[in-house]
């Protein structure tokens, strides 16, 4: 699992540098609060387990995580924080993602005669070359070119030769390379062939079991997205915009064209729905 990227290198990769925060009172009194030290954004948190602090932004996309929804498990330590944009859930004491991902950075805090104190000290290269290392062979076990994007940049960032991250996926997936890193770049006839297999094997009733036959479902509410070559148009939103049901409905025909020659019946779309938190990060959907 990696960390956050953090791309300002502290006077040292071993000395603290603690910087004072703010009144413990004020944060209590707030629950939360944003702070900006030394070029840094965290995001300090009153929890029944005491005071967390993290890198503000998540890793994922950016979206700032003073603003995300804290779920406070009590004096157990166990508290959860959710990005409001893609519903990453971190855990504030570890910084790990609950279901795997990028984790965030999490800063050491002490409390010196009521106020609160963080060391925003980097940690050393070689502990944040070891992790965007681990982060970036998570990348490549379920393929997320963003995540690997993201690990090779803390690589760079840790003063690592960018050379070893290229070595180290080589050695991990040499063995994939005869048949490709993903299925998105299977070609239109591979798709139809695992429809056509899907198929036989929902109707195969040679064990005695009765035959239901399966419905492909994918997720091509803005064209088939999923597969090369297919034709993308803009989201809901977008489309909302155009003010034009007849232009709708012609992309949804065209995309409907698009998944039934790969073998699927059913797209998760139309959808009808009016977002009414528009912090949520996919509300360009409705």
């Amino acid at each position: 699992m990696s960390v956050a990227l953090d791309d300002r290198p502290s006077p040292s990769d071993s000395d603290p540098v603690w910087v004072e925060a703010l009144p413990l009172a004020e944060l209590r009194r707030k629950g939360r609060a944003l702070v900006k030290r030394e070029g840094r954004q965290v995001a300090l948190f009153d929890t029944a387990a005491g005071v967390r602090a993290i890198a503000n932004r998540c890793p994922h996309q950016g979206y700032p995580l003073s603003e995300g929804s804290l779920a406070d498990g009590g004096a157990d330590g166990t508290c959860t924080l959710t990005c409001n944009w893609h519903n990453w859930k971190f855990d504030l004491e570890t910084g790990a993602v609950v279901d795997g991902g990028d984790a965030v950075r999490v800063f050491p805090s002490e409390i010196r005669d009521g106020t609160v104190w963080i060391d925003i000290a980097d940690l050393p290269a070689s502990e944040r070359i070891a992790r965007a290392l681990d982060g970036l062979r998570d990348g490549f076990r379920d393929p997320s070119d963003d995540r690997i994007a993201r690990d090779l940049a803390r690589l760079e960032a840790a003063g690592a030769d960018p050379r070893l991250g290229v070595r180290a996926a080589i050695r991990w997936t040499h063995d994939r390379f005869r048949w490709g890193m993903t299925h998105a770049h299977a070609v239109l006839a591979d798709w139809l062939a695992l429809a056509d297999a899907f198929y036989a094997a929902s109707m195969d009733t040679a064990r005695g079991e009765p035959a239901i036959p399966i419905m492909w479902g994918t997720d091509a509410i803005h064209g088939h997205s999923n597969i090369v070559g297919a034709t993308l148009f803009p989201h809901n939103i977008a489309l909302g915009a155009a003010r034009d049901p007849d232009l709708i409905e012609r992309i949804g025909r065209a995309t409907a064209i698009e998944i039934r020659v790969t073998g699927q019946e059913w797209t998760f779309a139309p959808t009808v729905s009016v977002p009414q938190d528009y912090r949520w990060g996919r509300a360009y959907e409705g």
